[in-house]
């Protein structure tokens, strides 16, 4: 906890960050959201989840297709190498 934080679950968090590297996944993208989905809300008692996904140069919508499925999670953003 910080100083003067009241002792919260949230002050007592521990956080993940999830790295994921993405190159021409248009079509895998709707399932791995609904996946991801899912995982941040069965961690979401004790952790404090984020989604760092890399577009690593997609030549299809990848890119496209992450800007639009970003806000379904809570904590995510999308690097474009």
């Amino acid at each position: 906890c910080e100083e003067g934080c009241q002792p919260t679950r949230e002050c007592h968090m521990k956080s993940v960050a999830i790295i994921i590297p993405c190159y021409n996944e248009e079509e895998s993208l709707p399932m791995l959201f609904e996946k991801l989905r899912e995982l941040e809300q069965t961690l979401a008692p004790l952790y404090e989840t984020s989604f760092t996904f890399v577009d690593d140069g997609s030549k299809d919508q990848t890119h496209s297709i992450l800007n639009t499925r970003l806000p379904s999670l809570k904590a995510a953003q999308v690097i474009k190498h």
